[in-house]
């Protein structure tokens, strides 16, 4: 009855996104299993922040300094039924600024899908949206009128043939894109594809995989391109690739080789190199990807999310480019009793089939210790670097942010009330002859930005 209660009333929000409203039916009238698989939580949270620097300029006179608030209902987690299955990791919030009043908005931000069926149904189905945020000009840094939202609807059906140790799927999928700002990005995908799969034993599987899409913009015509060349306004992409998997008990890995092109006259090789290690104090993951993509799709659901890669294709141009990304990352829990550390590196790069002024190489490191003292409170302190090189432009920089936060559990029931504070430095690379770095309007391009901040999170269901 509680279920029911919360969706209903998580419906009758006003100015909900289509994507959430969709989540609140699913809440209510999906049909759980008593497995222990599922496991989700619905929260609802409010944010106050004081911020130094809010809108990233270099120059003292024009910076703004402010208080934001955020209220925000977010959901998490996976519900399992008989034939289907709901994966949400998403946030509805509200952002409120006491200076920059024309930056007040209110969005949806992460991933829901719904899929349909099993690992061995002969037939399944998926449903999904995935909303991200996007620098416009990375050089600015996540300054309110400097970010955009691509927002990803997808649909894709398969149908399985053959038994497990010998099958073949074959799917069709449909897809739109779409930005808040950047309209000329807006586009449609339509494609499908065949894959053999076959188990040589009992840990270990052989795979072949044919597929391709083709890709239209909606408005082609507006778009911003830099380019030799006028945009395309479709092009068609496709791939076939070999694969190998092995899953051991505390080894897994994946490979996948093979060849992606499109007749926009992008080709290169394309590999997905993934492999976890499990150990009693330790975990080791790495992966490495290459392939073909375009700036309305970017890097999609391979991205390596808000801990790894800033860039992923440059917000109003359109172009393909190539994407390269890597990393490697260890978790540490015995460094002592209740303390975890984690440490990641890695690196990601764009080549663009025109728009090469836009061709970068990012580095960064990230560094997190999560500390709980007991159920009743916790500590998290993370230090992350990175470096961007542009090999055409002047815009390279750097940028070392930190935060702290401390955590009290026990204060009321089901809620938690957060301490924070975070800073960050960014320093451009560009130097004009005057002896300190200039942007194209001949401002100093370097800014320190930071903020002290308290929210209360409670927990509206959690199952």
């Amino acid at each position: 009855m509680i279920r029911y209660c919360f969706a209903w009333v998580m419906c009758r929000r006003q100015r909900l996104s289509a994507a959430f409203a969709v989540l609140c039916v699913l809440l209510a009238s999906l049909p759980l299993s008593a497995q222990t698989r599922s496991g989700f939580e619905l929260l609802a949270s409010v944010a106050f922040e004081d911020v130094a620097n809010a809108n990233r300029e270099a120059q003292s006179a024009l910076v703004i300094d402010e208080y934001q608030w955020r209220p925000m209902l977010a959901a998490n987690g996976v519900l399992v039924g008989q034939l289907m299955r709901l994966e949400v990791d998403g946030s509805y919030e509200m952002r409120r600024f006491s200076e920059q009043k024309a930056q007040d908005h209110e969005l949806f931000l992460g991933d829901v899908a719904w899929l349909l069926g099993s690992q061995t149904s002969r037939f399944m189905a998926d449903v999904s949206h995935r909303s991200a945020e996007l620098l416009i000009d990375p050089s600015r840094g996540d300054s309110p009128d400097n970010l955009d939202r691509r927002n990803s609807t997808s649909a894709t059906g398969w149908v399985r043939l053959g038994p497990a140790q010998s099958q073949w799927l074959l799917n069709v999928n449909t897809s739109k894109v779409t930005f808040d700002l950047a309209e000329a990005s807006n586009s449609r995908r339509q494609g499908g594809g065949i894959r053999y799969d076959r188990g040589v034993s009992k840990l270990s599987r052989f795979g072949l995989e044919l597929s391709g899409y083709q890709l239209e913009y909606d408005n082609a015509t507006n778009a911003v391109n830099l380019g030799e060349q006028a945009p395309q306004d479709a092009f068609e992409y496709s791939r076939a690739a070999l694969s190998w998997s092995t899953s051991l008990k505390r080894l897994q890995y994946f490979l996948s080789v093979g060849r992606n092109n499109t007749d926009g006259g992008s080709s290169s090789a394309f590999y997905d190199i993934n492999a976890e290690y499990l150990g009693d104090t330790h975990e080791f993951s790495t992966a490495f990807r290459q392939w073909i993509t375009d700036t309305s799709q970017g890097a999609g659901e391979q991205a390596l999310g808000s801990q790894g890669a800033e860039l992923d294709g440059r917000v109003g141009v359109l172009d393909q480019y190539k994407r390269r990304d890597g990393h490697i990352e260890w978790l540490y829990r015995a460094l002592c009793s209740r303390c975890a550390l984690a440490v990641k590196l890695g690196a990601e790069r764009e080549d663009y089939q025109q728009a090469t002024q836009f061709d970068s190489t990012e580095l960064f490191g990230h560094l997190q210790l999560n500390y709980r003292q007991s159920r009743h409170a916790y500590l998290n302190a993370s230090y992350r670097v990175m470096e961007v090189d542009f090999k055409r432009t002047q815009d390279d920089y750097d940028e070392a942010l930190w935060r702290i936060e401390i955590g009290l559990n026990s204060l009321v029931r089901h809620g938690t009330l957060r301490f924070y504070a975070q800073h960050s430095d960014r320093r451009s690379h560009r130097d004009a002859g005057l002896g300190r770095p200039i942007d194209s309007d001949g401002v100093v391009n370097n800014y320190s930005t930071g903020l002290i901040g308290v929210a209360f999170d409670y927990s509206l269901y959690r199952r």
